[in-house]
Formats: structure tokens, sequence, C-alpha cells
């Protein structure tokens, strides 16, 4: 957001010299924390190259229904509505027709993606599990902070994204041992 400012207020030249900078101090954090990272995912390596071994020649459709078989209902499918989710929710009903996929829905998208959601549903003859924020969440935080507390801070920012999409994919997650 302070890039997309910094270019529209004084010019863009510096809104994406100021980008630069931040991927900067990104990759030094992130050469400096590796030491915190050592041994992380090491449990699951052997599993994820044996699959990746078993699926490198296969289609989407063999290994979705690989991994729907194996987890039968606790396996999710999370769709954001774009081209590429749309591509996997088509491949994962003609699999499944009662494949599980879920939207979340932060109580701010445009119509378009609710146009989009109703026009998939009507296609394939199916509903999306749709989680919201908890409203009671959602209003406190509002009358706290105001509808467009994202733009003050990079706290409130996080604070937006915890309650409007964190918690309830944390829901739905629980109810999964699989998500794509």
């Amino acid at each position: 957001l302070l890039v997309g400012w910094i270019g529209e207020t004084i010019g863009w030249h510096y809104g994406f010299g100021l980008a630069g900078i931040g991927m900067l101090l990104g990759q030094i954090i992130f050469m400096t924390g590796q030491k915190y990272l050592v041994g992380v995912g090491d449990l699951m390596k052997g599993k994820i190259e044996q699959l990746n071994a078993k699926f490198k020649e296969s289609s989407i459709e063999t290994v979705l229904s690989y991994f729907m078989d194996l987890y039968k209902d606790r396996y999710v499918v999370a769709s954001s509505l774009s081209f590429e989710d749309q591509i996997t929710t088509f491949v994962s009903l003609k699999i499944k027709s009662s494949a599980r996929i879920f939207v979340l829905d932060t109580g701010r998208l445009h119509q378009e993606t609710y146009n989009v959601m109703q026009k998939t549903m009507n296609a394939y003859d199916f509903k999306y599990e749709v989680m919201f924020p908890k409203t009671d969440d959602v209003e406190e935080m509002i009358s706290q902070d105001g509808p467009n507390l994202f733009y003050s801070s990079v706290e409130n920012r996080k604070k937006c994204c915890y309650v409007r999409k964190v918690e309830p994919l944390m829901r739905v997650l629980h109810t999964a041992d699989i998500w794509v």
C-alpha cells in the first residue's frame, strides 16, 4: 500500500524504488533467519519426493483422484474463483460430484466474484461451502478501528486479515486432513 501511495503522490520511480528496498530487506531477513528453519519439513521430505516421482507424468485427474480416494470427506478444495481454481473445481466435480469445495467470503468481495460463484454453482449443479468471518469479530473490529482499518497500519492489516480470512480458513481446515 505504501508503494502505491508513494507512486501516486510523489512518483512511480520512487514507489518502485521503495518496493526494491522492501524486497532487499525481505531477502536480508530471510537469509539471516534461515538458521531457524533448519530441519523444518524434514519429516515429509521423503514422502514428498516419493509422491513427486509417482505423479511425475500424471494428469491432474489422476493426482486429485488419488488424494480424494485416500482422504475421503477429509479432503477439501479451496477456491478463490480464479481461472486456475475454476479448473480445479471442474476436475474435482468431474471426479466426485460431492467434492468439498470452499470459498472464503470476507464480506468485502466484488459483485463480479459473486456472479462467478453463482454461475459456477449453476453450471456444475453444486454448492460451495462458503466460509464467513465471525459476525461478532467483524462488528468489534469495525467499531474499534473503522471499515478501512487495513489502510492505517500493518498491525491493523494483519488484524483484518486474521478476522476476515485466517480464522474462517482455520475453521474449515479443522474439518480436513488435506486441502488443495
